[in-house]
């Protein structure tokens, strides 16, 4: 119940994060609309009283001109109207607004839109000694306005155009708010569905987490959030693929430890029962008398044989949990071809028993030769690993052993391939894992603890050890390596 209200919470919580973000995107736009309109709205009147400020002076010069002509400036006769009304309707034709001819008091003398009254403007035009530059709100309507006094008369010449918030509200709409509130929902869409690509392969996971916690090892998150090379896998963050990735291969190794942990106890439970089967029988056959007391010497020894193999396996399941410990105390250089050689040597009957042909190509190098470590330790990986590929290499067959310096990592790399059967790919990863058997018919003898150990003693002295198909002879092939004797300055003396 806890764990569903917490969900609940989580998801809760998401949602509100993602609705500040959506409601913080869509204030943002608009105060960035408002701005724009507010922007565009300023220009328009400027561009209006720029056209209005140079009609009205080109009205005013025109005037002027044609009362200097007449007899007396002073006055203005019928001709000179006549004239004044030519000017005031050929300005009128090639300007989008209202000239007029107004006196001090208010009075329109000419226009070509007689209808408005100016007298609010003559303050503005005292105030700013004959020009006037003005600008009037009326029935939801800006007025921009502006005019010059005429040299001989108390006459203005003012020319007024409407700037239509309407109008300029229409191009924003046009230009600017419907690209940008299709723009904005479209951000809203991916942004949305940024989340559900985001959290889809989160929810995904916490399933597969949740079955995997009530003991369902063969779930897995699907594939489509796993594989980057799936056109499925489509979210809007790579890590989340590897991450899921990453969940898998965690799921695949806790099934892989629950199928060990299994195969321990059966191995276990094999390996000590077929002794103590054997041993309760032979001592079950001398107390009844089964057995003669002639024989009796013979099947003690036998007894002795199991209570050996049993103290082998305890002893061998003891090494595998320390040998990745290794005393700096027992470290010290040792001469790795020197030790091979030993090693293939003294392996000469097993080989000779299924006429396998060991073939040693030992690098020259002189720093491929010298190896620090624990030798009894590592020389026991060698002796493994060697034993197991004869054991898998058929009658008549080869083994080729060879060394190669890697002054890069401080190592020389060594490889053991032999003319068998090889490992299957999928089961290349698990061979040195404790008790696990290539063989699950477990025909092979041995406890399964080789390779685990070479893989401890290996990783104490930070070495790793793999398994690849051979290239000469087909069969498997083991590559580990060894440290190399560090550089001493002393070694010159």
């Amino acid at each position: 119940m806890a764990s569903k209200e917490k969900r609940r919470n989580t998801v809760s919580f998401s949602t509100i994060i993602s609705l500040i973000l959506i409601i913080s995107t869509v204030i943002v736009f608009t105060v960035l609309l408002f701005l724009s309109y507010e922007s565009m709205l300023v220009k328009a009147q400027n561009n209006g009283k720029t056209v209005v400020d140079s009609t009205s002076y080109t009205f005013c010069d025109a005037v002027n001109t044609a009362l200097r002509e007449s007899n007396d400036p002073s006055v203005v006769n019928e001709k000179d109207m006549e004239n004044i009304n030519r000017i005031c309707d050929l300005i009128a034709q090639n300007f989008d607004g209202s000239v007029y001819l107004v006196t001090a008091d208010g009075r329109i003398i000419t226009s070509n839109n007689p209808d408005l009254n100016f007298e609010t403007l003559i303050p503005s035009v005292i105030a700013n000694n004959g020009e006037v530059q003005a600008t009037r709100y009326m029935e939801g309507k800006t007025y921009v306005t502006a005019g010059y006094k005429l040299d001989q008369l108390d006459v203005w010449c003012i020319c007024s155009t409407c700037v239509d918030s309407s109008l300029v509200f229409s191009e924003f709409r046009s230009v600017i708010l419907v690209p940008a509130g299709i723009s904005v929902l479209f951000a809203i869409v991916l942004f949305v569905l940024a989340i559900q690509l985001t959290f889809a392969p989160v929810r995904e996971m916490s399933k597969t987490i949740k079955k995997v916690s009530e003991g369902d090892y063969s779930a897995r998150v699907d594939k489509r959030y796993t594989d980057a090379s799936d056109l499925r896998s489509v979210t809007s963050a790579g890590d989340i693929v590897t991450m899921a990735a990453t969940l898998n291969e965690m799921i695949d190794k806790l099934e892989n430890s629950e199928s060990d942990r299994q195969i321990f106890i059966s191995s276990i439970a094999h390996d000590i029962r077929t002794p103590l089967t054997s041993i309760n029988g032979f001592v079950t056959a001398i107390m009844d008398g089964t057995i003669p007391p002639e024989n009796v010497d013979k099947y003690l020894g036998l007894i002795k044989q199991e209570i050996n193999r049993i103290r082998e396996l305890v002893v061998s399941m003891t090494e595998a949990s320390s040998l990745s410990h290794v005393d700096p105390d027992v470290m010290e250089k040792f001469p790795l071809n020197d030790v091979i050689t030993d090693v293939v040597d003294n392996l000469e009957p097993q080989l000779g028993e299924k006429n396998i042909t060991c073939e040693v190509r030992l690098s020259d190098d002189p720093d491929a030769n010298m190896c620090y470590g624990e030798a009894q330790q590592l020389c026991r990986v060698i002796v493994n690993i060697i034993t197991n590929a004869i054991k898998f290499t058929p009658n008549n067959g080869k083994i080729i052993v060879s060394t190669a310096p890697n002054k890069t990592d401080r190592n020389v790399k060594i490889s053991v391939e032999d003319s068998g059967s090889g490992i299957p790919a999928e089961k290349r990863n698990r061979i040195f894992e404790s008790f696990y058997k290539v063989d699950s018919s477990r025909t092979r003898e041995g406890f399964g603890l080789g390779l685990y150990i070479c893989k401890q003693i290996l990783a104490g002295h930070g070495q790793t050890i793999y398994v690849d198909e051979g290239k000469e002879l087909g069969g498997a092939k083991f590559v580990f390596a060894f440290p190399m004797a560090p550089e001493d300055k002393w070694d010159i003396l």
